[in-house]
Formats: structure tokens, C-alpha cells, sequence
């Protein structure tokens, strides 16, 4: 056994029980403190020393006098040789070997050191003494920005010597050495505990995982030190024992191309008195705890608030008053729940009947003629035409026939609100780009003159002129659109003033905050999720075919007879046309597919989806335009069977598919 690891109360008696156990002294060996003992800390006992005990080779002085003697005669005389690490030479009066030395080991003859050749003589007495290096361990101890770990770093240190390369007996001996490299650990576990204590770190150690790695003579990173996590609980909620989905439609075309829609009335329903849902009140979370102590709290939890009409709230149980179609908009933790009733009206909307405007659905078994204006909240059906009038749907709309220089709206409370998220969305990338560029510039000018306090109100200024012109004009109009409506709540009427005072009229006082850009970022994102939240696509509009008007649809859109000339459509969800689209434009926010776009007379046709969706096209002519994200692209010849998207490099990418869209 050549090195033994041993603890003990003291240093000395952990030495003792290693010289004992290696049955040798001490000036044979060589000891690294491995820890020393330690005090009691955070709850634990005191730690016992460790040291690692390693025998160690004594230098040999050799005497020429005292030859090896398994050696013949006739292979030593007059020669020098190394066997066992060890020099033996044999001189007589006529032979006299000689010795060359070598990096690593220091030779001495008759006591004093050799730098060049020598020559052995009879008497002479040769000693060597083996170079040694020594280089101690570092370590490290890093916190996460959380401060929820700790994570210790250990390179050991090592110790290197030469030693002397076995070679049979020469005249001349050419001395060569290997050297010898141990790892030598020399960090102890007290050692780390100081730098944690250094370090504030007081809570979750792992003792075992510390010891461990000071006992490693290889690198090692280990995790040392673990924060609990808070449990975040969850907020209330509310679970439907009913069925509250509607159900997409799939209306059936019917030979001349009109469609029959009688599928239309198989809505969910509830009986008087019926259980619509179960209230579930919210969980407390608990709290967690970082490294250095400090309590994370839990999250707050919010209790689930239940509105509507025709429901009534029996402690946990919500039951319906009457008998009707059920309609649930959850925003956040406000859960709107409603029972309708349909409304049904025979013949057309005309002048004589007056406009209608219904809370649940609506059924019209004719035409919506001019000037007039129907609105649902729920669910809207016209078995007949819509002539030059304006019809909004909460949800769903479907138009049996055709709809004529006219406005259909569905699933839009307000077009307001839909304009305020796009706005929010454009005016979130561009912020952001301005943000960097103005950060840019500031470093470059601080590298140029860091006592010099820089003048944000010009550096604003210039940038706008320079590389951000239009921004000013879409903050104008983004301030107006807010402050115009009473819709708009304190949180976007502050958001837009921030913008007006930071990029129009580039208020000091406004810029001297180092944090502005970043909290507009954040106000602007905050804004843009709640409006997210709040319009999410859910509607379906489903028609025959369109002329001269325009479809907004929170939502799909599907044109199922013979298309559309010359109408706007926007959706945001998908657009599915079985006919023809001439003239006009089209965006949805999902997927695009069309039998057929664009005219012989080129009329220019627009189509346009986000980056990441595609756009499918049967039959496409020439002057017809296709927008994926910023990209663009004209076909300039008519081309079949398209399915567009954006590739890898963002470009648009025009592949043709076998079957026919």
C-alpha cells in the first residue's frame, strides 16, 4: 500500500493512524490535508480532520566502490548503468566509463553537481537528486441569477518528479528521466465552507456532495447548494358538467350552388334549472427559499367571479334559470356565463320591420335588405341575401345566398379593440429595434468620451430623423385611437402617453429615466397580451358568395359558392374559398385556400398571411399578389396547384402539389 486516507479529531492524529496503518515514519512520506476540522455549522456536527498519507522514494547515494553484483564481469567493467532508478558504474585502470546528464535529475560526483560530461574513476562516488515540481488546486463557487443553486468548481493540484530510465551497462551512459505526475488534492472542505459563508449562502447544502469533490483528484463542477422553489397553488376555477362548445358547422352545397344550412339550430341547450358548471375555490401556494435565505413568496391566488344572465349561483353549483343556449367567455378570472333564447324572424329585414338587434341568436328566414343592420350576439343565420346593409354576429354567421356591397362583422364587440392590438403589436417590434439602436449608440459613445454625459433628447431626435421616421405618426395615431374611446382603460391611456412624450415631443424629464424604453417595452407587451387574451379567434362566418363588400371575422371564413369579386376579407383564423376570388384582398391570420384567384383582365388580387403560414392557390393568374409575413411576390404568369411559404432564409417558396386545392 503506498498512500492511505485517515480522519481524526486533529490533524496529528489523522497523520498518526496513516503512518501506523502504512507501517513507516514520518520523513518517508508525504501528507496533504485533504479538510480540516471544522466547527459546527448550519446544524451539523463538528467535521474531523482528513489528510492523504503517500510514501514517498528516498534519494539514493551511490558508492562505485559497491558494484551490483548480479552483474558478469565481462558485461560491467568499465561501463555505468541504471537499474531500479538507480546509477552503478564499474572503472578499473584502463576503463573509464563516463555519464551525461539530463534534464530532470541533478548529478553530483564526489559531492559536487554536474553539468556536462564526466568520467568515472575509480573512488569516485556518484548521488542523484530528482527535480520536483508542485502546483496547489484552485476552486470556485458560482450562484445562479435566482440565487436558487450554488455550483463548486475544483481543479486539484499536482505534484511532478523525475525519474531515471533503466538502461544496461554502456561506456558511455546517456542519461534519461520520465517524469512522474500525481494529482495532489489540496482543497479542503473548510475551505469551501468559508467561501459559502463569504458568499451568504446558507441554506440547502449538501455537505456530502462537498466532501466528495475535494476528494477528487480530476476536475469536477458539482451542484453544492439547492433553493426550494415556491409551490405556486392555482386560482379558482370553474368546471362545466355540460357540454358549452360551439360546434363548427358543415353546411352541405347543394347542386346550384347554393347551400342548406338546417343544421344550423343543433345548439348546446340547458333545461330550466339544470347544473352548468361546479365553482372550485382557489389553493394557496407556499412559499420557497433561496440559497442565501431569503423567503420567496408564494404567488397570490385569486378567487373565480361568476357573471351572467339567466344563471343563478347556489353556493358552488351554477344552474340555469331558464331554458336557452348556454354561451361561456372566460377573461382571466372573470367567468361570463349566459342562457339565451333565439330569436326568430320571418320574411326580410326590411324598412317595415325596423334593424334588429338580439342578446342570443337570431334566425331570419328572408333577406336583409338596404340600410338595414342586424346584430346577434350569439349566433346569426340569413337564409337569404344580405343587399347594402351591415350584419354583425357574436359568433357564428351564415348567409345562405349572396351578400352585395356589404359590411359582415363577426365575433368583433368593437373594431377598436382589433386595430388596438395590431397597433400594439407593430409598435411592440419597432420599440424594441429603437430600443437597441439608441443603446448602440450610447455605447459607441461612451468607448469616445465616458465624462460626458449624452444628451438623450438628440440622440432621440437624430435617430428618428436618421432611421425611425414614421414612427412619430404611428404613435399620433395609436395616442389617438386611445384617447378617442372611453373603452380604453388607464393602463393603455398611460402606455400612450409614455409614447407621445418619449417620441414626438422627446420630453427630458421622460428620457432622463435609464429604464424608459424598457418599460414602455413592457407596457406595450403587457397591453398586447390582455388584448391576445381577450380576442382570441373563435368565430366562424360561412357564405355563399360576396361582391363589392367587406368580412371581418374574429375567426374563419368560409365562401362555399361561387366566390368573391372585389371584397375585403380579414381573418383571423383561416379563409377556405371554393370558387373564385377577382379583385380585392385577403388576410388571414391562419391559412389561406382558394380554387382560384385572380382575372384575365388583370385586376389585382392581394392575398397576405403571417410569417410561419402558408397560402394554397388551384388555379392563380398573373398580376396576383402573395404577402408571407414582409415578404412579397407577383406571379407574372398563371400557374396551377400552389402551395406558398416562407423557406429557412425567409423568402417565399413556391411548391406544386399533385393534387388539385
Amino acid at each position: 500500500m503506498d498512500s492511505t486516507v485517515e480522519k481524526g479529531r486533529t490533524i496529528q492524529e489523522a497523520v498518526n493512524k496513516a503512518l501506523q496503518k502504512l507501517n513507516t515514519t514520518m520523513e518517508n512520506v508525504d501528507i496533504q490535508i485533504i479538510e480540516k476540522p471544522g466547527k459546527k455549522w448550519l446544524g451539523m456536527m463538528a467535521k474531523p480532520a482528513v489528510v492523504k498519507v503517500t510514501k514517498i522514494q528516498k534519494d539514493e547515494t551511490l558508492n562505485v566502490e559497491e558494484r551490483e553484483p548480479e552483474q558478469n564481469d565481462n558485461m560491467t567493467s568499465g561501463r555505468a548503468w541504471v537499474k531500479g532508478g538507480n546509477i552503478f558504474f564499474e572503472a578499473t585502470e584502463e576503463a573509464h566509463p563516463s555519464i551525461v546528464p539530463c534534464a530532470g535529475i541533478k548529478l553530483y560526483k564526489n559531492g559536487t553537481i554536474v553539468h556536462e560530461e564526466t568520467t568515472l574513476n575509480q573512488g569516485d562516488t556518484v548521488r542523484i537528486e530528482p527535480e520536483r515540481t508542485s502546483e496547489d488546486g484552485t476552486f470556485s463557487v458560482s450562484v445562479d441569477d435566482q440565487k436558487m443553486a450554488a455550483f463548486l468548481t475544483i481543479i486539484p493540484g499536482y505534484s511532478e518528479e523525475a525519474k531515471l530510465v533503466d538502461q544496461p551497462p554502456t561506456t558511455r551512459l546517456i542519461l534519461k528521466a520520465v517524469i512522474n505526475r500525481r494529482a495532489k488534492p489540496s482543497i479542503s472542505v473548510q475551505d469551501v465552507v468559508n467561501e459559502l459563508q463569504e458568499k451568504g449562502i446558507v441554506y440547502g447544502v449538501n455537505q456530502t456532495a462537498i466532501s466528495s469533490a475535494c476528494l477528487s483528484d480530476k476536475r469536477v463542477e458539482v451542484k453544492i447548494a439547492e433553493g426550494t422553489p415556491a409551490d405556486k397553488g392555482h386560482d379558482g376555477y370553474v368546471e362545466f358538467v355540460i357540454d358549452i362548445q360551439t360546434h363548427r358547422l358543415k353546411p352541405k352545397e347543394l347542386p346550384d350552388g347554393t347551400v342548406d344550412f338546417r343544421d344550423v339550430k343543433q345548439i348546446p341547450t340547458v333545461k330550466q334549472g339544470e347544473t352548468i358548471g361546479i365553482i372550485h375555490p382557489p389553493k394557496k401556494g407556499k412559499a420557497g427559499k433561496t440559497i442565501t435565505g431569503d423567503t420567496i413568496p408564494a404567488m397570490s391566488v385569486k378567487e373565480v367571479t361568476v357573471k351572467g344572465k339567466g344563471i343563478k349561483v347556489e353556493g358552488a353549483i351554477i344552474r340555469a334559470e331558464k331554458s336557452g343556449a348556454p354561451t361561456v367567455q372566460i377573461r382571466r378570472q372573470t367567468v361570463l356565463i349566459d342562457v339565451n333564447e333565439k330569436y326568430d324572424h320571418r320574411g326580410d329585414v326590411d324598412m317595415k320591420s325596423g334593424n334588429i338587434s338580439f342578446e342570443g341568436d337570431v334566425e331570419i328566414s328572408g333577406n336583409v335588405r338596404e340600410t338595414m343592420r342586424v346584430e346577434a350576439k350569439e349566433k346569426l343565420l340569413i337564409h337569404g341575401s344580405v343587399y347594402e346593409a351591415t350584419v354583425k354576429a357574436g359568433s357564428t354567421l351564415v348567409v345562405n345566398k349572396n351578400v352585395i356591397n356589404s359590411k359582415l362583422i363577426v365575433g368583433m364587440s368593437d373594431e377598436r379593440e382589433f386595430e388596438m392590438l395590431k397597433q400594439l403589436e407593430e409598435l411592440g417590434e419597432s420599440v424594441q429595434i429603437f430600443r437597441s439602436a439608441i443603446e448602440q449608440l450610447l455605447r459607441a459613445q461612451r468607448q469616445k468620451r465616458a465624462d460626458v454625459k449624452p444628451d438623450m433628447a438628440l440622440i432621440v431626435r437624430m435617430t428618428l430623423v436618421q432611421r425611425f421616421s414614421t414612427l412619430p405618426k404611428r404613435v399620433s395615431f395609436f395616442a389617438d385611437l386611445v384617447n378617442e374611446s372611453a373603452r380604453f382603460d388607464s393602463e393603455s391611456k398611460e402606455t400612450a402617453r409614455l409614447l407621445l412624450g418619449v417620441f414626438v415631443k422627446h420630453d427630458r424629464s421622460l428620457l432622463a429615466h435609464e429604464r424608459i424604453f424598457v418599460d414602455i417595452e413592457e407596457k406595450l407587451k403587457r397591453l398586447k397580451t390582455e388584448y391576445e387574451i381577450k380576442l382570441q379567434p373563435f368565430a366562424v362566418a360561412t357564405l355563399s358568395s360576396s361582391q363589392q363588400s367587406e368580412i371581418h371575422c374574429n375567426g374563419d371564413v368560409f365562401l362555399t359558392g361561387k366566390g368573391a369579386y372585389n371584397t375585403k376579407i380579414e381573418a383571423r383564423g383561416k379563409v377556405h374559398v371554393n370558387g373564385f376570388i377577382r379583385g380585392g384582398s385577403i388576410h388571414s391570420d391562419e391559412s389561406i385556400r382558394v380554387r382560384e384567384v385572380g382575372s384575365a383582365g388583370g385586376v389585382e388580387t392581394f392575398l397576405s398571411v403571417p410569417a410561419g403560414k402558408e397560402i394554397m392557390i388551384g388555379h392563380v393568374m398573373e398580376d396576383t399578389v402573395i404577402q408571407i409575413g414582409k415578404k412579397t411576390y407577383k406571379f407574372v404568369t398563371d400557374r396551377k396547384n400552389v402551395r406558398a411559404l416562407l423557406n429557412e432564409e425567409g423568402d417565399i417558396r413556391l411548391a406544386y402539389l399533385e393534387e388539385n386545392v
